[in-house]
Formats: structure tokens, C-alpha cells, sequence
């Protein structure tokens, strides 16, 4: 329950925080933005966040049975649809409620305004882009458990590397 109650959190914080706060958001964006929170806390702090287990299929993150079960509090958000949402998913959110903050770190802050200020710069089809890059998705492949920590070191290790070629 505490996780949940946590992610809770985190959604109502970027919803209030963003800068594109026009009332809703599309589910996607959260989705993405909270995929983001974990990996950027996976190669800054070695750790993820949020508690979902993320999937991939080939176009982008699976749905979390962790973000439905929590936007489906009616104390916190209110769901809507918008057809116009250039993806599958037209469910778009609002927050009614305000973020507990008191039960995250300085270091989650971080974190949460980085990628907040990540998503701010982009729509949503080039969200999703930058989301890809962040992990190998392998063409045809329906489902891809995402190994967010073991990436996020992967990915830290080539970057080390590169620099120490660059150097040389």
C-alpha cells in the first residue's frame, strides 16, 4: 500500500508541476514520465522510484497495472477520453487532489524536475522517441521485461568507456 500510495504522489506531483498544465494529460505522457523517473534515478542513484515493473512491446512501454490501479482513485484524479491523442491510448487524467511531498528525498526532487523539464520540451510522439532510446526494443517482440537497473548500468559503463576513449 505504501508504494501505491507513492506513485500516487509522484503522478499528482508532475501533474501539478509541469509546465503543459492545461487541465488533462494524456495517460501516455504520465506513463512515459514516470518511465523516465526510473530510469533517470536507475543511473543517477543506482535505484528506481515509482515501484512499477515496467514491460515493453515493439512500439513503446506496456500499460502498468501499477498506474491503472492508482489513477483509479477518484479521491485523487478524474479520468477522461480524448480521441485526439495521437496514440491507442485516449485516456487522459487530472489531479483533484495535492501531492503529499513530505515522503519524497531531495534526491527524488531532483529527479522529478529533471524529467519534468525533459517532457515539457517535447509532444508526445517525440516523447515516446526519447523514451525508445532509452532501452533496446527488439522488433516483433510482443512483451520485454524491462530490466530498468541492469540497463541503466549497462548504459552508465558504455558511457564511462566512451569518455575514456575520447580521452585517449
Amino acid at each position: 500500500m505504501k508504494e501505491e500510495l507513492k506513485l500516487k504522489n509522484i503522478i499528482l506531483y508532475f501533474l501539478s508541476n509541469q509546465k503543459r498544465n492545461t487541465g488533462y494529460v494524456s495517460l501516455a505522457r504520465v506513463a512515459m514520465v514516470l518511465y523516465l523517473i526510473d530510469w533517470h534515478s536507475a543511473i543517477k542513484h543506482g535505484k528506481t522510484i515509482t515501484g512499477i515493473n515496467w514491460l515493453f512491446n515493439n512500439r513503446t512501454i506496456k500499460d502498468s497495472d501499477e498506474i491503472e490501479n492508482s489513477i483509479n482513485d477518484k479521491t485523487m484524479f478524474v479520468l477522461g477520453k480524448d480521441d485526439a491523442i495521437p496514440c491507442k491510448i485516449k485516456t487522459i487524467i487530472k489531479g483533484v487532489a495535492t501531492a503529499c511531498i513530505n515522503i519524497f528525498t531531495e534526491e527524488e526532487y531532483e529527479v522529478f524536475n529533471r524529467v519534468i523539464a525533459i517532457s515539457d520540451e517535447r509532444h508526445l510522439i517525440e516523447l515516446n522517441i526519447f523514451v525508445l532510446s532509452t532501452y533496446p526494443v527488439i522488433s516483433g517482440t510482443d512483451e520485454l521485461n524491462s530490466d530498468i537497473l541492469g540497463k541503466a548500468l549497462e548504459y552508465k559503463q558504455l558511457k564511462q568507456n566512451s569518455k575514456k576513449q575520447t580521452k585517449a
